[in-house]
């Protein structure tokens, strides 16, 4: 898949040009998906200083979570970017959990 197609639905994709996605073949055991069982995806907002004085002062969403993202949090679009990456789960799937952009 075309890498700037990618950026454009939100991936941080850092390769440039084609980016080459797995797909599982599928068997009896995962109905053909090409996948079994469950993965979950993880947005982890770690509580900085600077985060707890904004919460203080009742900033709004938004900002905190720039300040979060700033900081270092991994966002579900990331997460879910590097299970993909792995063939953990597949593109399609990890558009439906997270939702737009």
């Amino acid at each position: 898949m075309d890498a700037a197609e990618l950026e454009r639905m939100g991936f941080p994709v850092t390769e440039k040009g084609e980016v080459e996605l797995k797909r599982g073949k599928g068997c009896h055991y995962c109905r053909k998906t090409g996948y079994f069982g469950r993965s979950a995806i993880f947005e982890i907002f770690p509580m900085s200083e600077q985060l707890r004085k904004q919460v203080m002062a009742k900033a709004n969403v938004d900002d905190l979570r720039q300040i979060a993202i700033r900081e270092g949090m991994t966002t579900l679009r990331e997460d879910a970017w590097s299970k993909v990456k792995k063939g953990v789960t597949s593109l399609e799937e990890a558009l439906r959990v997270t939702g737009d952009v």
